[in-house]
Formats: C-alpha cells, sequence, structure tokens
C-alpha cells in the first residue's frame, strides 16, 4: 500500500466495516482495502485516496475527477462500469436526437444551437468528472461482492478480482466507436424524415422534375408552378429539377435548388428575378419571395417580387 495515503489500514480490524456493508459484516478493513487495491491495480492509490472519506463513513465528496470529465465518454468504460457508460451513452443519445427534432424538425432550423451544444457537453462532463470517484466505487464494491458470493477463496479470488477490474482499452473505444456509428445512423434516418417533413408533399411533374407543396400551398398550385416551369425550360431537362413552393396567409414563397453556386451568377439572378414577376403575374400574386437554394433548400439568395 502507498504511503501517501489519507488513510492507513487500521489496528482495529473491524474500524471500517460498517462503512463497507456490500462486502458483509465479517469483513476486516484490512481485506477490504486489499481487494479494492486488487480492483483497481496500478492507480490504486489515487483511488484510495480518493475514496477515504467514504471508506472511513464520513460523508463527504470523493473529490474530482479529471481524466472523468475530460474523457468521459472513453473513461467510464475502460474502467468497466458497463452499466453506467450505457446509461450516460443513452442519455446523450436521447439529448441529440431530441435537439435535432426541436430544432430541425419543429422550429425549423437548418441545424441545432452550437452554443447549446457546448452547454450540454460541458454539463454531462462536469456531472461524469463530479460523480465518477463515487460511481466507480461503486461498481468496485459490487463486482467484489459478486465474486465473493461465488465462494472463490485464496489465489482464485484474487486473480479474479484483478480481471474483472482490470481496465479495457477495447472496451473503451469500441463503446465510443458504437455510439458514434450509432449516432450517424440516426442522424441519416432522422434527416431524412425530417427533410420529408419540412418538404411537404410532393408532385412529380414528370419523371424527373417534382414540386414540393406545404403550410397553405396546395396540389393546384404546385401543379400550376410546374406547367409555367415547364413552359421556362427549367423543367423537362435530363437532369431534373426539385422545386417548393409554401403559402403563408396568403402570401407564397417559391424555392429553386441550384447547384455550382449558381446563385452567385448575375444573369442566373436576373433570370429568376424575371421568372418571379412572371409567376406574380399568372399564379400567386404580390408580394412573392424567390429563395435560391442549394441541394438541401437551404437558402443562398433571396429576391422580393413587390
Amino acid at each position: 500500500m502507498p504511503e501517501d495515503l489519507e488513510f492507513s489500514r487500521p489496528d482495529n480490524p473491524n474500524a471500517l466495516g460498517s462503512a463497507s456493508p456490500e462486502f458483509g459484516e465479517g469483513t476486516p478493513a484490512n481485506s477490504q482495502l486489499e481487494e479494492l487495491e486488487l480492483f483497481v491495480g496500478s492507480k490504486a492509490d489515487y483511488y484510495l485516496r480518493k475514496w477515504s472519506p467514504l471508506l472511513q463513513g464520513r460523508d463527504r465528496s470523493p473529490g474530482f475527477n479529471w481524466a472523468a470529465f475530460l474523457f468521459s465518454g472513453l473513461w467510464l468504460p475502460y474502467r468497466k462500469m458497463y452499466r453506467v457508460t450505457c446509461i450516460f451513452y443513452g442519455i446523450i443519445f436521447l439529448e441529440l436526437i431530441l435537439e435535432e427534432v426541436w430544432f430541425v424538425g419543429i422550429m425549423g432550423k437548418f441545424e441545432t444551437p452550437a452554443e447549446l451544444d457546448r452547454i450540454v457537453n460541458l454539463a454531462a462532463a462536469g456531472i461524469c468528472g463530479a460523480l465518477g470517484n463515487r460511481w466507480y466505487l461503486s461498481h468496485a464494491r459490487k463486482v467484489i461482492s459478486e465474486v465473493r458470493a461465488e465462494g472463490l477463496r485464496g489465489e482464485a479470488f484474487s486473480q479474479t478480482i484483478s480481471k474483472r477490474g482490470d481496465v479495457s482499452l477495447v472496451s473503451s473505444f469500441g463503446f465510443f466507436f458504437l455510439l458514434l456509428a450509432s449516432l450517424i445512423l440516426a442522424f441519416m434516418l432522422l434527416d431524412m424524415f425530417l427533410s420529408q417533413m419540412n418538404l411537404g408533399a410532393v408532385v412529380e411533374i414528370n419523371d424527373n422534375d417534382e414540386v414540393y407543396y406545404s403550410n397553405e400551398a396546395t396540389e393546384a398550385d404546385a401543379r400550376a408552378l410546374g406547367e409555367i416551369l415547364t413552359e421556362y425550360g427549367i423543367f423537362g431537362e435530363p437532369g431534373g429539377a426539385s422545386v417548393k413552393v409554401v403559402a403563408s396567409s396568403g402570401i407564397f414563397v417559391v424555392s429553386f435548388v441550384l447547384i455550382n453556386d449558381a446563385w452567385e451568377d448575375p444573369e442566373i439572378f436576373q433570370f429568376y428575378q424575371e421568372l418571379g414577376e412572371s409567376l406574380a403575374s399568372d399564379r400567386f400574386g404580390r408580394p412573392l419571395t424567390i429563395d435560391l437554394c442549394n441541394e438541401y433548400f437551404e437558402v443562398q439568395k433571396s429576391l422580393r417580387i413587390e
């Protein structure tokens, strides 16, 4: 046992017995410390020092764990706290999904606020750092109690405690990459769903061209727009085109998907200005907004027809 611990093994074998009932009423304090030391391994001096107040029955914090704070998603499975890891990852996973649904799906934002992401990440790391040492002691006691219940004795008991308490880099990175893969898959599926939800219903004008419509815009509006765009030569080309029409309080917005930053071309911008004038006169009235968008229907430039 390292000499710099905040406590030493007491001469009275029952001095710490009441503080650790998970080990059984008859477990001597010396034995408890040895079992914890075997369980933790090379970092036993650090953790026994941090756990000193809890092992002595004092209601005091076991301190802040900076490794748990800085590497929360890796530290938990590294210390084989798989149950806590699943709960921690599950909460993070659910929170990220709810953020995406609320801000992108419901509020119509293009992405979740970066400030909120930083606050959530900092809060999660802070909780892990503040409670990490307490979680780890609880985990150690639970595993040691399970091994003791198996009836192992002597060298077999010590080896089993050491093996089950040993750290695992494989688990650390395995759990982390599993979380990343799950998030990537979930966000791909969610983006598909939210994109369709935000775009609304769709009318296929021909094999390659489509018009989405939502809010107060009707299928008749979408089909009329398709006919006008066919006349202008926007629809009917081999590459196909996607357009969206939205109406609110009788005011229409028509969005066009352009590629290769075409909205920066003055001639193209002028073309859509003239097209907007025709759409306002022939179908949608004034004021009319024409949005020039990228492939995700994110507005890059907008013009208003009065």
